[in-house]
Protein backbone atom coordinates (compact mmCIF):
# COMPACT_ATOMS: atom_id res chain seq x y z
CA UNK A 1 0.00 0.00 0.00
CA UNK A 2 1.22 3.49 -0.98
CA UNK A 3 1.63 5.71 2.35
CA UNK A 4 0.10 9.24 1.26
CA UNK A 5 0.31 12.06 3.64
CA UNK A 6 -1.93 15.28 3.23
CA UNK A 7 -0.89 18.38 4.14
CA UNK A 8 -3.70 21.36 4.65
CA UNK A 9 -3.01 24.59 5.18
CA UNK A 10 -6.07 27.22 5.36
CA UNK A 11 -5.71 30.06 3.64
CA UNK A 12 -5.61 33.54 5.09
CA UNK A 13 -7.66 32.37 7.87
CA UNK A 14 -8.46 34.97 10.59
CA UNK A 15 -9.09 37.11 7.45
CA UNK A 16 -11.13 34.51 5.64
CA UNK A 17 -13.48 34.19 8.63
CA UNK A 18 -13.99 37.79 9.30
CA UNK A 19 -15.10 38.47 5.31
CA UNK A 20 -17.27 34.77 5.98
CA UNK A 21 -19.01 36.85 8.92
CA UNK A 22 -19.23 40.57 7.65
CA UNK A 23 -20.09 40.16 3.88
CA UNK A 24 -19.65 43.86 2.70
CA UNK A 25 -16.09 43.10 3.89
CA UNK A 26 -15.62 40.59 1.20
CA UNK A 27 -13.27 42.12 -2.02
CA UNK A 28 -11.78 44.61 0.32
CA UNK A 29 -8.59 44.64 2.17
CA UNK A 30 -8.91 43.05 5.30
CA UNK A 31 -6.06 43.45 8.15
CA UNK A 32 -6.01 41.45 11.58
CA UNK A 33 -4.20 42.07 14.04
CA UNK A 34 -3.40 45.43 16.14
CA UNK A 35 -5.10 48.89 15.54
CA UNK A 36 -3.64 51.33 13.27
CA UNK A 37 -1.80 53.90 15.46
CA UNK A 38 -1.18 51.30 18.61
CA UNK A 39 1.60 49.32 18.70
CA UNK A 40 1.58 45.99 17.55
CA UNK A 41 1.84 43.81 14.57
CA UNK A 42 -0.67 41.99 11.53
CA UNK A 43 -1.39 38.86 12.46
CA UNK A 44 -3.03 38.22 8.80
CA UNK A 45 -4.50 39.81 5.75
CA UNK A 46 -6.74 39.18 3.26
CA UNK A 47 -4.86 38.29 -0.36
CA UNK A 48 -6.67 42.21 -0.84
CA UNK A 49 -4.19 43.80 1.51
CA UNK A 50 -1.36 41.44 -0.13
CA UNK A 51 -1.59 43.14 -3.30
CA UNK A 52 -0.54 46.09 -1.35
CA UNK A 53 2.68 44.35 0.28
CA UNK A 54 0.86 43.91 3.37
CA UNK A 55 1.86 40.65 5.82
CA UNK A 56 1.85 38.68 8.43
CA UNK A 57 4.37 39.88 11.78
CA UNK A 58 4.42 43.58 9.83
CA UNK A 59 4.06 46.06 11.93
CA UNK A 60 0.98 47.70 11.81
CA UNK A 61 2.33 50.91 11.71
CA UNK A 62 3.91 49.90 8.29
CA UNK A 63 1.15 47.90 7.27
CA UNK A 64 -1.53 50.95 7.63
CA UNK A 65 0.23 53.04 5.47
CA UNK A 66 0.18 50.66 2.40
CA UNK A 67 -3.57 49.51 1.38
CA UNK A 68 -6.01 52.40 0.31
CA UNK A 69 -8.67 53.82 2.70
CA UNK A 70 -11.41 51.49 2.77
CA UNK A 71 -9.03 48.56 4.54
CA UNK A 72 -10.54 47.02 6.97
CA UNK A 73 -8.42 46.92 10.23
CA UNK A 74 -9.98 44.43 13.22
CA UNK A 75 -8.54 43.29 16.01
CA UNK A 76 -8.31 39.10 16.55
CA UNK A 77 -11.50 37.10 17.39
CA UNK A 78 -9.32 34.45 19.13
CA UNK A 79 -12.62 32.78 20.38
CA UNK A 80 -14.11 32.51 17.30
CA UNK A 81 -11.19 31.60 15.09
CA UNK A 82 -10.28 28.96 17.78
CA UNK A 83 -14.07 27.00 17.48
CA UNK A 84 -13.72 27.28 13.36
CA UNK A 85 -10.32 25.68 13.79
CA UNK A 86 -11.94 22.69 15.82
CA UNK A 87 -15.04 22.60 13.74
CA UNK A 88 -12.24 22.11 10.73
CA UNK A 89 -9.99 20.13 12.42
CA UNK A 90 -13.15 17.85 13.43
CA UNK A 91 -14.41 17.16 9.24
CA UNK A 92 -10.62 16.77 8.57
CA UNK A 93 -10.89 13.31 11.17
CA UNK A 94 -13.83 12.26 9.10
CA UNK A 95 -10.93 11.85 6.12
CA UNK A 96 -8.59 10.15 8.86
CA UNK A 97 -8.19 9.21 12.04
CA UNK A 98 -4.62 10.13 12.19
CA UNK A 99 -4.84 14.35 11.99
CA UNK A 100 -1.37 16.02 13.46
CA UNK A 101 -2.61 19.63 13.69
CA UNK A 102 0.13 22.30 13.56
CA UNK A 103 -1.71 25.18 13.86
CA UNK A 104 -5.14 26.56 14.43
CA UNK A 105 -4.87 26.24 10.19
CA UNK A 106 -3.36 24.08 9.37
CA UNK A 107 -2.78 19.86 9.89
CA UNK A 108 -1.01 17.10 8.33
CA UNK A 109 -3.41 13.78 7.64
CA UNK A 110 -2.64 10.56 6.97
CA UNK A 111 -4.69 9.18 3.68
CA UNK A 112 -2.94 5.97 2.78
CA UNK A 113 -5.84 3.65 2.23
CA UNK A 114 -8.36 6.23 1.23
CA UNK A 115 -7.64 5.30 -2.27
CA UNK A 116 -9.57 2.06 -1.10
CA UNK A 117 -12.66 3.95 -0.97
CA UNK A 118 -12.21 7.22 -3.27
CA UNK A 119 -10.05 5.53 -5.64
CA UNK A 120 -5.90 7.02 -6.32
CA UNK A 121 -5.49 10.90 -6.26
CA UNK A 122 -5.98 12.48 -9.65
CA UNK A 123 -2.36 12.82 -11.39
CA UNK A 124 -0.96 11.01 -8.63
CA UNK A 125 2.53 10.00 -9.49
CA UNK A 126 5.24 8.70 -6.87
CA UNK A 127 8.24 10.95 -6.82
CA UNK A 128 10.85 9.03 -9.20
CA UNK A 129 8.21 8.88 -12.04
CA UNK A 130 6.84 12.90 -11.68
CA UNK A 131 10.52 14.22 -10.95
CA UNK A 132 9.08 15.78 -8.05
CA UNK A 133 10.19 14.95 -4.74
CA UNK A 134 7.03 15.41 -3.80
CA UNK A 135 5.09 13.40 -5.70
CA UNK A 136 2.15 14.93 -7.32
CA UNK A 137 -1.63 15.02 -7.55
CA UNK A 138 -4.78 15.74 -5.51
CA UNK A 139 -8.10 13.91 -4.58
CA UNK A 140 -11.38 16.06 -4.95
CA UNK A 141 -12.16 16.19 -1.34
CA UNK A 142 -15.19 18.92 -2.52
CA UNK A 143 -17.49 17.64 -0.09
CA UNK A 144 -15.24 18.46 2.95
CA UNK A 145 -15.71 22.04 2.16
CA UNK A 146 -14.69 24.02 4.95
CA UNK A 147 -18.11 25.27 5.95
CA UNK A 148 -17.93 27.49 8.65
CA UNK A 149 -15.61 29.80 7.80
CA UNK A 150 -15.67 29.24 4.00
CA UNK A 151 -12.33 28.73 3.83
CA UNK A 152 -9.86 28.03 0.73
CA UNK A 153 -7.44 25.51 1.48
CA UNK A 154 -4.11 24.53 0.15
CA UNK A 155 -3.73 20.35 0.19
CA UNK A 156 -0.43 18.88 -0.93
CA UNK A 157 0.85 14.95 -0.97
CA UNK A 158 3.87 13.50 -0.19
Amino acid sequence: MTHLVMHVDLDAFYAAIEQHDHPDWRGLPVVVGAEPGKRGVVATCSYEARRYGVHSAMPISEASRRPPPETVYVRPRMDDYARISRQVMEALETISPVVEKVSADEAYLDISGLEGLVGPPQGHRPACESGDPRGGGAYRLGRYRTEPAHCQARVRLS
